[in-house]
């Protein structure tokens, strides 16, 4: 198993459903698969994630700052991404270029940090501004 495929594994055991966990990990390890789950995560990602494990980034703060000093991670710690756009999803990259790539783009998008604990999830954007959370376990 590679570096990718254990991240994978994690966050599908730390943070998808119970009852949606094969079928994500199935599609999400599968490259001609990985945009089906790119699609329901980005209009449903409520129903694939648990929100008991999340936490709302307040939307009148630093969120940068925020996210960092909450999951008490910084600049250069490496993350995996899941996003619709290919220019981010399925990379390893540095905390603050991923965030800033990620930030404001309007699909969902998301940063696992590499121990596969922590999150930072930005919501499609629908109306105004788009949610973020983050997630610890």
């Amino acid at each position: 198993m590679n570096e990718k495929e254990e991240i994978i594994n994690l966050f599908v055991k730390n943070f998808i459903l119970k009852e949606r966990r094969e079928r994500s990990l199935f599609e999400l390890t599968h490259l001609q698969k990985r945009n089906l789950f790119a699609g329901r995560f980005n209009h449903g990602w409520a129903k694939l994630l648990d929100s008991r494990k999340l936490i709302l980034v307040p939307p009148k703060c630093d969120q940068y700052n925020f996210v960092k000093d909450n999951l008490k991670i910084t600049d250069k710690d490496f993350c995996y991404s899941i996003s619709c756009y290919d220019d981010i999803d399925n990379e390893v990259m540095e905390f603050k270029q991923a965030f800033t790539k990620s930030w404001g783009r309007g699909f969902a998008t998301i940063l696992i940090l590499m121990a596969g604990n922590k999150i930072y999830l930005e919501t499609e954007q629908v109306q105004g501004a788009p949610d973020r959370y983050i997630g610890e376990i």
